[in-house]
């Protein structure tokens, strides 16, 4: 790939890094998804702790910020009904990192996170600890260096994916995808990898078929495989493999030979990085769930074990949740307390549908190829949903008919790894030209995001 920017590579680059940093600046300090307990692990990442102890030590200033004024904020807090944030970011721009460190107890899974998803926010806050900045100075510094690097591989995707472009850019520029890759989350590297994954596996399944892979290709997607296994629900991405012919890898055995070893690889790194951090997880799913008597092996055995009631479980929850999973999809900002304007969401869903029948794949993507792709995203969807169940239904609710259990703290923004599987497959039209849909997408996702802007504003600075 070429590495100068086209005309509208250009404008897609600077509207994502102008919107995420107005993101970064606008939403207020540790108001991301978890974000204190995402920078507490960047942190100690950045002090060379890839793998986590069970004490992250901690500028004592940082903690003390982060839990006097920058606690998880809702419209009933003094600081936003009385219109105070303002004066406490002020305030706290005043405390710099202090020299005594505080000795953070390890209270969260995302301390077993792996740490390479926290690269670029631990080596922010790394080097800014030099200078001893206060919490939301680092704390921007760390989420701007996660926004260039989820942009990179968001460019990167949008250059590798053969057709469906439009689709890429709508997806990468919905306001919850923007304001999570401008947030410090291991969340943010994970989403972006996705469109990459898809954008590169394509690439592969429409290059010229003859050509075998390179020994470079199948170290790279070696790699891939190993990082859809540690991003989180990236890892239904995996089944995407499939795509590329048998005779890039010169024939039917030896192409699900390699795609076996890869997924192998991936699967195999991942348990590793289980097995490095069992202990650590081990009290960290007792420290949380056992006072609410949630009992993980036990939830996992029961979907296993009675798949029918879990299916009717995970109905149960679409029907009653559905219109929020929407709404958490398309944005719903600071700590899932400020949603996008419902006709906003309307408007998201609609272009979404329209760029995903839009997409030039009627005579490139077969049955198969259309079957592989709803199937990967629909999988993806039901690993979001297992994940909750796991870790929310106590076993006293598990007693109960499976018709009367409530299925909660599915968010919306789980899925978004997998709208472009789901909207390359709905793709309906002859091959054409993209480029004005590409405009139409990135308009759409400015005035998108220019209303969660405004939404954020409004909610948190009165």
């Amino acid at each position: 790939m070429r590495f100068a920017l086209g005309g509208t590579e250009r404008i897609y680059a600077a509207t994502v890094l102008l919107l995420g940093v107005l993101f970064a600046l606008v939403l207020p300090p540790m108001q991301g998804p978890d974000e204190v307990a995402h920078f507490v692990r960047a942190y100690g990442i950045g002090e060379g702790l890839c793998i986590a102890p069970s004490t992250i030590r901690v500028p004592q200033s940082y903690l003390d910020e982060a839990s006097k004024r920058f606690r998880p904020l809702t419209a009933d807090d003094p600081e936003v009904a009385e219109g105070r944030l303002r004066s406490a970011i002020v305030s706290s721009l005043r405390v710099p990192a202090s020299d005594a460190d505080f000795e953070q107890p390890s209270m969260f899974l995302i301390d077993v996170y792996p740490c390479v998803l926290y690269a670029p926010a631990a080596f922010a806050l790394a080097v800014t600890h030099v200078f001893h900045p206060s919490l939301p100075v680092a704390l921007l510094f760390a989420r701007l260096a996660t926004l260039v690097a989820c942009l990179a591989l968001m460019l990167a995707g949008y250059r590798l994916a053969p057709f469906g472009k439009p689709l890429f850019v709508f997806v990468t520029l919905l306001p919850m995808f923007v304001a999570q890759s401008a947030v410090v989350s291991a969340d943010a590297l994970a989403d972006a990898l996705a469109p990459f994954a898809v954008a590169a596996l394509l690439r592969l399944r429409f290059g010229d078929p003859e050509r075998q892979l390179t020994r470079a290709e199948l170290v790279g997607l070696a790699a891939l495989a190993v990082a859809l296994a540690l991003a989180k629900l990236d890892g239904a991405l995996l089944l995407l493999f499939l795509l590329i012919p048998a005779a890039r890898f010169g024939g039917t055995p030896r192409k699900y030979g390699t795609i076996a070893a890869f997924g192998a690889l991936g699967l195999a790194v991942s348990f590793a990085w289980s097995a490095l951090n069992r202990d650590l997880a081990r009290y960290v799913i007792g420290l949380q769930l056992s006072d609410r008597n949630v009992d993980v092996a036990y939830n996992v055995h029961y979907v296993v074990s009675r798949p029918a009631e879990t299916a009717l479980i995970f109905w149960n929850a679409g029907r009653a949740h559905g219109a929020d999973w929407i709404t958490t999809t398309a944005g719903t900002f600071g700590w899932a307390v400020a949603p996008l304007p419902a006709w906003s969401v309307g408007v998201a869903i609609a272009v979404l549908i329209y760029l995903s029948i839009r997409v030039p794949a009627r005579n490139r993507l077969g049955r198969r190829s259309r079957a592989l792709l709803v199937v990967t995203a629909l999988g993806g969807v039901v690993v979001a949903l297992v994940g909750t169940f796991a870790y929310a239904l106590t076993r006293g609710q598990l007693a109960q008919p499976a018709s009367s259990i409530a299925l909660v703290g599915v968010q919306g923004r789980y899925f978004l790894p997998f709208l472009i599987p789901l909207g390359l497959a709905a793709g309906s039209a002859s091959n054409g030209t993209e480029e004005a849909d590409t405009y139409l997408a990135i308009g759409a996702g400015a005035l998108l995001n220019v209303i969660a802007l405004v939404t954020i504003a409004q909610y948190f600075y009165r």
